[in-house]
């Protein structure tokens, strides 16, 4: 009976102590899963010193940037193998050109995950917060696509800001969604939504007749010709003409505009313009049109947006392609 007694007597401390380990075992995991964005270190000065370590949260692209006083226009383009859409982003005025080229010199810093990579290019994703700080984005959320007669045809929602960069150049971009409404081999003007979005009847045409009586009128003489356009307006005609011209002389680049074969203003040794689509909107006179241009022996290409002032029949370029309504 006494060896029975010592027997329950051992057991009983033994779950205790058992329990006791538990309990504590226990408290402590409840402990370390409560500390959260801390580490704890140890070395000879200072014991169980904290460390905060900063949580970095990735949300999808959320941000909305409004901007009543400016309409962006752009030429939507189709990302080749791929099904997103794009247009170019601008920086903000405010971004100086020391670290617009530290952006593209050294994009990693401002860019996090790698959308797509292909053997053409690779697609970096840039976040809500570096968009904000760098990039003129107001109104890019949602953009009115328009086809060759300036009615919407759909309307696309802004997926990503990217870093886009391929073997010929590089550069930010808006994408959108793809859309089985839209041909992915066309071009197609957008805009973001406003008011003043209204159809205008500007619209150029080609005419190789007209062409040569334009280029015997003023003796111009160029080598090379790329783009000459041409419309009707109320009575008179108003065309265009990018040409170059490549002799023993120095090389000359020319722009020009006409009424009636006679030239009103000009862009001469500048970049060129080799298409010109009209837009939707017509503000304070002056027609509005997307072009695609250059400068000749480099490989700068880009799009621009364009006024023709009707009443002064002068040319009036818009920087990073957005119209004040102020």
């Amino acid at each position: 009976m006494r060896y029975t007694l010592i027997v329950l007597l051992f057991l009983t401390i033994a779950c205790q102590s058992k329990k006791a380990k538990e309990k504590t075992f226990t408290e402590e995991v409840e402990e370390v899963s409560t500390v959260k964005g801390t580490i704890v270190e140890s070395n000879d000065e200072t014991k169980n010193s904290e460390v905060e370590i900063e949580e970095v949260i990735v949300e999808e692209n959320k941000l909305v940037v409004t901007d009543d006083t400016s309409i962006c226009v752009g030429l939507l383009e189709k990302i080749n193998q791929g099904k997103d859409y794009y247009i170019p982003v601008s920086f903000k005025t405010t971004t100086s050109t020391i670290l617009q080229e530290d952006f593209h010199n050294n994009f990693e810093k401002y860019t996090s995950d790698v959308i797509l990579k292909s053997i053409e290019y690779t697609r970096f994703k840039i976040e809500d917060s570096i968009a904000n700080k760098y990039l003129e984005i107001s109104n890019l959320n949602t953009v009115l696509v328009f086809d060759d007669n300036q009615e919407v045809i759909d309307t696309l929602r802004l997926k990503n800001y990217e870093y886009f960069s391929d073997q010929l150049e590089s550069q930010v971009i808006a994408t959108y969604n793809s859309s089985k409404k839209l041909n992915e081999n066309k071009q197609y003007v957008c805009a973001t939504v406003n008011d003043s979005i209204a159809k205008n009847n500007y619209k150029f045409s080609k005419d190789s007749i007209y062409l040569k009586e334009t280029l015997k009128e003023n003796k111009f003489e160029p080598t090379d010709i790329y783009a000459h356009y041409k419309m009707i307006k109320d009575k008179d005609t108003i065309s265009f003409l990018s040409f170059g011209s490549y002799g023993k002389e120095v090389a000359k680049h020319g722009f020009y505009l006409f009424k009636n074969k006679v030239p009103t203003d000009s862009i001469i040794n500048k970049n060129l313009i080799t298409e010109i689509i009209p837009v939707p909107l017509t503000l304070n006179g002056q027609g509005l049109f997307m072009t695609s241009q250059f400068i000749p022996d480099t490989d700068a290409v880009w799009t621009a947006l364009v006024g023709i002032d009707f009443k002064t029949n002068q040319l009036k370029q818009y920087e990073r392609n957005r119209v004040s309504l102020e």
